[in-house]
């Protein structure tokens, strides 16, 4: 025979079932969200081969939208490439940052 059970404190049973559906609520939430954050990480470039003539300012100045500053997508340039000096030397391959 099976014992019955029954719920001797309703307030505190409401409590707790109201606790864990929040718990668990959170805990979704922070899977979500991290989920999101990791797409949008993702940073989308060009690869170029750097050719003779070619110089920072000027390759920066062809793939940098007219409403912002130059000076902006070198350093971005310089970040990604891990570039300590603007120097760049043919035969060099270099990412710069896809531009919106």
């Amino acid at each position: 025979m099976r014992k019955k059970l029954y719920i001797a404190n309703k307030s505190r049973f409401s409590l707790s079932v109201l606790i864990l559906a929040m718990i668990i609520s959170l805990g979704c939430s922070l899977l979500l969200k991290l989920n999101i954050a990791e797409g949008a990480v993702e940073q989308q470039y060009y690869e170029m081969c750097v050719k003779s003539g070619d110089t920072l300012w000027g390759l920066a100045k062809q793939y940098t939208p007219n409403n912002k500053d130059v000076r902006k997508t070198i350093y971005e340039i310089s970040q990604l490439n891990h570039l300590s000096t603007p120097d760049i030397y043919p035969g060099q391959i270099i990412r710069i940052p896809v531009q919106e």
